[in-house]
């Protein structure tokens, strides 16, 4: 995402560039989209909050082996 050619002398830039290149595949010249279109930077991104809450126990677990009750909750609910 950084402008390399101005960190660096243009022979030196353009040195590496061809190493880069022949070694890895990749053109260093080559601008990301966000660089080359204007029309990106107004884009906001999309940022979903979820709030975790405690979930109660289903009505239709009472009374079944899949919801244990202790005895002496039994007998004050």
């Amino acid at each position: 995402g950084h402008d390399i050619k101005s960190m660096y002398p243009s022979k030196t830039y353009y040195r590496y560039r061809n190493e880069i290149k022949k070694e890895v595949g990749i053109d260093i010249a080559v601008l990301q989209p966000s660089q080359k279109d204007d029309s990106m930077k107004n884009v906001v991104p999309f940022v979903r909050i979820i709030e975790a809450k405690p979930m109660g126990i289903p009505d239709w677990a009472y009374g079944t082996d899949l919801y244990y009750e202790p005895p002496a909750l039994k007998a004050i609910f």
